[in-house]
């Protein structure tokens, strides 16, 4: 990351990558609302310093989870899909963390996030880790 004294200092790929892991870190910690959507508005993002690097737009990365990304982003900056995702929702269910012989350090609280896209359960943390590790490579491969 750029370390030169300046007020917003994001000016890279490579910087916003670096932002987007930390929001990952925030999501892995706490699948909150604003985690998820500074996550996807974040990811979603870096295509735009990656063609102010050079990178021309059909050379972007545009597989399955950036769609995934793009969509999700866009659902949640402009707070409408439309019409066209009926079937998204988000929701945080009580869960039996012992009786039921369900054990995972995320569930403390006794909720468990769940995402369904397109009528679709979502792991939103593994589609988060992979984008992250395809922008890395990809990254890589243009030197940026």
């Amino acid at each position: 990351m750029n370390t030169s004294p300046q007020f917003f200092a994001l000016q890279s790929p490579r910087d916003m990558l670096e932002k987007a892991r930390r929001e990952f870190s925030r999501l892995k910690n706490d699948l909150s609302t604003d985690n998820v959507f500074n996550f996807f508005v974040t990811v979603h993002h870096i295509k735009d310093y990656a063609k102010v690097s050079g990178v021309p737009d059909d050379q972007l990365p545009g597989g399955g989870d950036f769609q995934l990304c793009r969509i999700m982003c866009n659902l949640a900056k402009h707070l409408a899909d439309h019409g066209k995702y009926k079937d998204n929702k988000f929701s945080l269910e009580s869960v039996m963390l012992w009786d039921e012989g369900l054990w995972d350090e995320s569930l403390w609280e006794g909720k468990l996030a769940t995402f369904y896209f397109e009528g679709k359960h979502v792991d939103i943390l593994e589609i988060a880790e992979r984008v992250i590790n395809d922008w890395d490579a990809f990254l890589t491969r243009q030197g940026l």
